[in-house]
């Protein structure tokens, strides 16, 4: 007959299997929900693939590649070119680029493989077209920008191109981003720093040296759902969940500087972009972006904050109406554009703006050529 210190050990044990089997099934039901519990339990991760600049706050470094991971929805390498874009590596000695496409995250398209941005559907769909199989559309785009980056992203790539048409991609967002200063982005130890001076960036390595996961903490995190959710109010676990820490963010310690008063609105930057397209002899065409919100939401935002004169050298493509009549004939959502999670447009959705821009494009251009 068993003791009463066995049978005291035998229900120690059965209460620790019994445990242990309760969290695995708990781990498995929360890995089979995790696109619905998203943010709670997503690892993410930025591509450490951005340099300082003194105008644009970052580039992209040439030839760099890195990791981007967004709440599961996507995991893909980041590949540089050799001139620091987004786009597929260009021969520009054998053939001139013909058109230059511009913007922010929406034309950088970082969350998809460079032929499904909407620059590289435009170029396929032109190659059909205009029945040219080596025209080229460059994607000069350079997400978390607004017009006044744009403007010097495009001058810095008319000092190596000539093209007939440039395309520039406007999103809602855009006039937000010009009126805050520039935003630096660095790399340290696989982390993308951003701050607003050199003091914040040493504060910000530190405290990545400091705060960096490591050890069996970072093996947990990496391989148990239920771990992360546990970490999920913990502030100094940020870098847990997404390696970029900011100077704004509290865990930091680091005291944001106060930002000076904007001297330009950005009409004022769209307005230099047009004369650059006088002075230099190509057709500017502005492309607004469907947001989720709405498909003439970046259209209404041209239009509360451009002049009527500078709007019609701006050359706006009604792209809301496009989007609209092309998925209504296809039966198509205006939600499935979209990730469910990120806000940007998805491999569908830049299908679709990628063909309104290069049907556009094909009329200027054939109009020309005659």
């Amino acid at each position: 007959m068993p003791s009463m210190s066995s049978k005291a050990g035998l229900r120690i044990a059965y209460a620790i299997v019994l445990g242990l089997a309760t969290l695995a099934l708990l781990e498995v039901a929360v890995r089979a929900l995790r696109m619905e519990l998203g943010p709670l339990v997503a690892a993410n991760n930025w591509p450490c693939v951005f340099e300082p600049d003194p105008e644009t706050g970052y580039r992209y470094i040439p030839n760099a590649s890195g990791h981007f991971i967004r709440h599961f929805e996507i995991d893909r390498t980041i590949e540089i070119n050799s001139e620091g874009y987004h786009d597929f590596e260009r021969k520009t000695d054998a053939r001139p680029v013909r058109v230059l496409a511009v913007g922010d995250s929406f034309t950088a398209a970082l969350e998809l493989n460079l032929d499904q941005s909407w620059p590289n559907v435009a170029e396929s769909e032109l190659q059909r077209l205009l029945a040219q199989p080596d025209f080229e559309v460059l994607n000069i785009g350079l997400d978390g920008t607004g017009t006044n980056a744009h403007l010097a992203l495009l001058r810095d790539a008319l000092e190596r191109h000539q093209p007939e048409v440039v395309m520039l991609a406007f999103s809602a967002t855009d006039p937000g981003d010009v009126s805050r200063p520039v935003r630096y982005r660095a790399c340290k130890d696989n982390n993308v720093l951003v701050y607003q001076d050199e003091q914040q960036r040493r504060l910000l390595e530190r405290y990545v040296e400091r705060e960096r996961p490591r050890g069996i903490a970072k093996w947990m995190f990496d391989h148990v759902y239920l771990f992360r959710i546990a970490l999920w109010p913990v502030d100094s676990a940020d870098l847990f969940r997404l390696n970029a820490p900011r100077y704004s963010s509290a865990d930091t310690g680091i005291t944001p500087r106060p930002d000076p008063e904007v001297t330009h609105a950005i009409d004022f930057f769209l307005r230099q972009i047009s004369d650059l397209a006088a002075e230099r002899d190509f057709t500017l065409m502005t492309l607004p972006i469907p947001m989720r919100e709405g498909a003439n939401t970046s259209i209404q935002a041209l239009k509360d904050n451009v002049p009527k004169d500078l709007l019609v050298r701006l050359n706006v493509i009604d792209t809301a109406a496009a989007i609209t009549q092309m998925i209504a004939a296809d039966a198509v959502d205006y939600d499935s554009l979209y990730w469910r999670y990120d806000d940007h447009l998805n491999s569908l959705g830049y299908f679709y703006l990628g063909r309104i821009a290069a049907k556009r494009i094909a009329a200027e251009l054939e109009q020309t050529d005659h």
